[in-house]
């Protein structure tokens, strides 16, 4: 039977599954979190062994030469022997600067990195706590503006890290960064071509750094901005989107409440009742001239992209970022589960 040898703990592997799972159904603690070879917070250092090099896409050369692996999307047929590497090969480190709470559920949160970081609008960082509990988190901030990086973070549920950083962490408290990450970010655009953006509650991070970035940089098409929620709660950023929405000629933001229960008769004039996909796309009867951004739950940023093409936008113009969370229905968790 073929082995997994892990800093000199050795386990059988089964070949029928990612080095991932056999790490962690051997219950060996590693930090993880998408588990779909986006967030690159699981990678591990190979010693000996042969892993197949698509395991090894997206990651930067200097890592990929030094045989580093997302061990989510890695699999083998014979023994192989892994190390957690340098921390210094892929981490760097942050302070928090900054924290406000925008309602009991989103806080705002800046982070200054102890070395610079050359980051693209609508990029991601993975937070990881000195206990290897990891999370990636979207950047909201503008990079020609320099300084701390915004953060939106949003209280989940049994979120281990989202509840840590709320309500634990301390402005002046250390944390781990690795990254940056993601393609979904803002680009040189012809003035003829028009942006539409589709986001969920806190998924509004990546999308507003594209808007910045569109903005600072002169853009001179239209952006449409899709925020939508199953709470008024959800569309947290929306008065300062709305100062926006008067500032920019350029500039359209629609609130989207998605209260599928009930329709409601009270929702001020500035809302949008119903889907906030549905909405922007029943808003343009063709795409073609349209670079479209998806932020958010995973479903509507795959169906979404789907429709988009249908209606017209050009494969490559159509971006995404799926917010793939780890399951957070069980009351407690380790680091590894």
């Amino acid at each position: 039977m073929a082995t997994l040898t892990f800093n000199g703990q050795t386990f059988p592997l089964d070949t029928s599954k990612s080095l991932l799972d056999n790490l962690l159904a051997a219950g060996v603690s590693i930090p993880y979190s998408c588990k779909t070879g986006v967030c690159q917070s699981c990678i591990l250092q190979k010693v000996s062994g042969e892993i197949d090099e698509e395991a090894q896409q997206g990651l930067r050369e200097t890592l990929a030469l030094q045989d580093y692996y997302k061990t989510c999307s890695a699999f083998c047929d014979s023994d192989v022997v892994l190390t957690t590497g340098k921390r210094a090969d892929y981490l760097g480190r942050g302070v928090i600067t900054a924290k406000r709470m925008i309602n009991n559920k989103v806080c705002v949160l800046e982070l200054e990195p102890a070395n610079p970081i050359y980051y693209h609008a609508g990029q991601f960082l993975n937070f990881r706590r000195d206990d290897g509990e990891t999370r990636s988190y979207s950047i909201a901030s503008l990079p020609a503006r320099g300084g701390a990086l915004e953060f939106h973070i949003e209280r989940m549920k049994n979120g281990v890290l989202s509840n840590w950083l709320i309500d634990e962490a301390k402005v002046g408290d250390c944390i781990d960064i690795q990254g940056p990450y993601g393609r979904a970010f803002y680009y040189d655009t012809p003035s003829h071509m028009n942006l539409l953006l589709i986001a969920n509650d806190c998924a509004l991070a990546p999308a507003l750094g594209v808007i910045r970035d569109a903005l600072d940089s002169g853009f001179a098409g239209q952006i449409y901005l899709y925020h939508g929620s199953k709470t008024l709660a959800g569309l947290y950023f929306h008065q300062q989107l709305l100062s926006m929405d008067e500032a920019f000629d350029n500039f359209h933001y629609r609130p989207c409440l998605d209260d599928q229960h009930q329709v409601r008769e009270d929702l001020p004039a500035q809302y949008f009742q119903g889907n906030m996909a549905e909405l922007a796309l029943a808003r343009f009867s063709s795409l073609a001239a349209f670079k479209v951004y998806l932020f958010g739950d995973p479903a509507m940023v795959r169906t979404t992209k789907e429709k988009a093409i249908a209606q017209g936008a050009k494969v490559n113009n159509v971006l995404i970022d799926p917010f793939d969370y780890r399951d957070l229905r069980r009351v407690k968790r380790s680091s590894a589960a």
